[in-house]
């Protein structure tokens, strides 16, 4: 009887692996690193395997001889590796794009940014320049066992600009507030679509507008707000406001009438 040993390298403390021998003899779960079978002369097929699916054993299979000595094989086991690749779509020519996430990568427009990874789930963030933006900035991918590809969309940023009298006006939109030049002149870059638009001052009366950017175009929201007069009055309550102005008059001439008479 000889012996036929396995020595594995490379599984992480605690993995557990398996042999399978074509004669139906069989490890169960190995946490070690070798395996011993006893075996009389012959060719043995063998396979191997592991729970963990990280790693991939190389040989995965074989044939071994046992002709009066024992044999030892040895099992290097590595972890697989996945690609995910981003495509993008919509850069001109001269602009590099970046991914970030299980790494950084960066590449030129047209070309693709790959990763290597092993199974599991993965954040990717991809990052707007300054003239577009992406239409989805965030990727979760979950790798199992195979390859995956997916297409980043960028579209030019569209532009809110124009300005506002008086300097000093609050501008927001969609609820954020813009910043102002000392003049009151703003330039916004945004997504295409649509946005509310509030423009208020101190004394003036609020604006409100509901605007559509379409994709790389300017709109523009130059305006002057209206100073809040002050309220007037009407022709009855002037006619009013006289009337009692006459009627006060003539009874002070009265009273002093009065006065004179009885002295």
């Amino acid at each position: 009887m000889y012996a036929l040993t396995f020595n594995e390298s490379g599984l992480p403390q605690g993995s557990t692996w398996y042999v399978n021998l074509s004669n139906g003899m069989k490890s169960g779960a190995v946490s070690g690193s070798y395996y011993s079978f006893t075996i009389t002369n012959g060719s043995y097929s063998y396979s191997i395997s592991t729970t963990d699916k990280i790693y991939e054993p190389n040989p995965s299979s074989g044939l071994l001889k046992v002709n009066g000595a024992s044999v030892s094989e040895p099992i290097t086991f590595s972890k697989v590796l996945y690609t995910v690749t981003f495509k993008e779509s919509g850069l001109p020519s001269g602009i590099s794009w970046y991914v970030k996430g299980a790494g950084s990568g960066n590449a030129p427009a047209g070309s693709p940014i790959t990763f290597l990874l092993t199974n599991g789930t993965y954040r990717f963030i991809i990052a707007n320049t300054t003239a577009y933006y992406t239409t989805t900035e965030q990727f979760s991918i979950t790798m199992n066992g195979r390859n995956i590809t997916e297409t980043v969309t960028y579209l030019h940023y569209s532009y809110i600009t124009g300005k506002i009298s008086p300097s000093d006006g609050k501008v927001t939109v969609n609820g954020h507030k813009v910043t102002l030049s000392p003049t009151g002149s703003l330039n916004l870059s945004v997504a295409a679509g649509s946005y509310n638009v509030i423009i208020s001052a101190k004394g003036y009366r609020t604006y409100y507008d509901n605007i559509t950017v379409t994709n790389g175009k300017s709109v523009n929201i130059t305006y002057d707000l209206k100073k809040i007069s002050k309220p007037g009055l009407s022709p009855i309550e002037s006619i009013a406001i006289a009337s009692g102005i006459i009627g006060s008059a003539a009874v002070i001439g009265v009273v002093v009438y009065v006065f004179k008479f009885r002295k």
